[in-house]
């Protein structure tokens, strides 16, 4: 999949600065679940089933929506064999299972400055809550995977209002990432006690500061422009692989739209909910970027 790979890494080039990306964290807000197990993430309640107490539930104790991951450090006294589990843990990380095998990760598609949450947190004694962001991709030259870009937060304070938690990417190379990791643990490794609670909700990343200009060209045919309740886009003439990513930002940088068109050359997108004004829409390609000006009524 090198052109797919190439279209990633054109379509990180083209983020504006400082732009949100806006749900790029898979159920980052905590809403979506299945029994009790958060839909996109793994979590220590699989330890369960060695008859250990479960330590992940779904919480209306939510910062925005309608609920909320409440993380609590359990004694796991019964551990698969050699497995490397603490004996107080409790934690969540984004991945799915597989044959009852947990797979770490998911898709990523930009170089993000930073991963943004909310969180409250009631340790018990002197513990600390652990949160690790992690971005990664894999080295077709050496069959393993690398790390781009790494990030990390102790949560030390006791706080029981949500409070903002911001951490910064520290990048290794200059390669877009194409697997992005969050972890999210109740207590440290050296936790002697359980009890400690960790409630987390609203994860998201914020885009790259990459301030590159692409140049309009008059091949991509919008219509109507300007328009009203939606537009179309014709990419018949403009040489480029149909399968594309499409972007619109406004003219502050601010993307609003971000999605994937798989085939075909023509796309829709309803524009009813738009403020009126001037936007930039990107078409990313393998070979080639394509903006134009749309004019929303």
């Amino acid at each position: 999949m090198k052109k797919m790979r190439k279209t990633l890494q054109i379509f990180a080039i083209v983020l504006l600065m400082g732009n949100k990306v806006n749900a790029q964290v898979p159920n980052g807000g905590f809403e979506n679940w299945s029994g009790t197990e958060a839909n996109a993430w793994v979590s220590t309640n699989g330890l369960t089933f060695l008859g250990n107490p479960q330590s992940v539930y779904k919480s209306t104790d939510a910062h925005s929506g309608s609920f909320a991951c409440e993380i609590n450090t359990i004694h796991v006294t019964n551990k698969p064999q050699g497995a490397g589990i603490p004996d107080y843990t409790g934690s969540i990380f984004l991945g799915k299972l597989v044959n009852f095998n947990p797979i770490m990760g998911a898709s990523n598609k930009y170089r993000p400055d930073k991963l943004v949450f909310w969180h409250k947190y009631i340790p018990k004694g002197t513990d600390s809550a652990v949160a690790l962001f992690t971005l990664t991709r894999w080295n077709t030259t050496t069959n393993k995977t690398d790390t781009v870009g790494l990030g990390i937060a102790i949560i030390t304070d006791s706080t029981s209002t949500y409070k903002k938690t911001e951490i910064n990417v520290n990048y290794f190379d200059s390669k877009v990432p194409d697997t992005i990791l969050v972890l999210f643990v109740s207590s440290t490794i050296t936790a002697n006690k359980a009890g400690s609670k960790l409630i987390i909700d609203d994860v998201d990343i914020t885009g790259g500061n990459t301030g590159i200009i692409v140049k309009e060209i008059t091949e991509l045919e919008i219509y109507p422009n300007p328009a009203k309740h939606l537009i179309n886009l014709n990419l018949t003439n403009t040489n480029i692989d149909k399968n594309v990513m499409i972007t619109i930002t406004d003219m502050h940088g601010k993307n609003i739209y971000i999605k994937e068109h798989i085939g075909g050359s023509l796309s829709t997108i309803q524009t009813s909910t738009y403020t009126p004004g001037v936007y930039i829409i990107n078409i990313i390609g393998d070979e080639k970027v394509l903006a134009k000006k749309i004019i929303i009524e």
